[in-house]
């Protein structure tokens, strides 16, 4: 006999909904002040946004995001879970997110880096991920349990690095439920432009990847 589907309703699930996977982490270089991730929508595409909280960056400055079509950020994903399935230390996976350069005659110029996305496991074993944007800070968010919540599995203690793993991988399949009744139709890079310079998808105008960074290396 098949077993009751319980999982709810994508096209129920409340925006909101993302608020509850919201991360913490030290602000790098600040005193007692935390950074911030969520996970967002904008215009019907999956953002992941980093609040610095550091006020040596004024307004904007202080805001990293990472923006993706639904189709990219889903295709990503199903390599993001499996990689911690498999939850092999030092592994990662790197999303870059570029933007169209505005010339001042309104057109649209070469396409520039603006952020880059990393989600992997550290040397330690835990699950991290981050956002990387030219000359800012990269705040390390962890999964991790509260010291206040131990848990056992078949009478053993479960190891930090193992807890970590399951917690993002629980994140990661919440959210592809959440996303899923959330997100707008898929939409091509370029649709509606008009100027001569918009090359193909994937064209030569992308910018080329920049140096790949490592978890165990960033200063906090």
């Amino acid at each position: 006999m098949a077993q009751p589907n319980n999982r709810p309703d994508p096209k129920t699930i409340p925006i909101n909904e993302l608020a509850k996977f919201d991360m913490f982490a030290p602000s790098p270089g600040m005193e007692k002040k935390n950074a911030r991730l969520t996970f967002g929508i904008r215009d019907g595409n999956p953002r992941v946004t980093v609040f610095l909280n550091n006020p040596e960056f004024q307004k904007g400055a202080g805001i990293l995001n990472a923006g993706f079509y639904p189709r990219e950020w889903f295709t990503v994903m199903d390599s993001v879970i499996q990689m911690l399935e498999e939850g092999k230390p030092g592994s990662k996976i790197e999303l870059m997110v570029s933007m169209d350069q505005r010339m001042e005659d309104g057109s649209r110029g070469q396409m520039i880096l603006q952020s880059t996305l990393m989600i992997g496991i550290d040397g330690k074993g835990m699950a991290c991920i981050g956002v990387k944007a030219e000359g800012k800070p990269v705040p390390v968010f962890r999964f991790e349990f509260s010291d206040y919540v131990g848990v056992m599995i078949n009478g053993q203690q479960a190891e930090p690095d193992a807890l970590s793993r399951m917690m993002a991988l629980s994140t990661f399949r919440r959210l592809a439920d959440i996303y899923s009744g959330l997100t707008g139709d898929f939409k091509p890079p370029y649709q509606g432009r008009t100027d001569a310079a918009a090359p193909a998808c994937g064209g030569s105008s992308r910018p080329a990847p920049t140096g790949s960074f490592d978890f165990d290396d960033i200063p906090q």
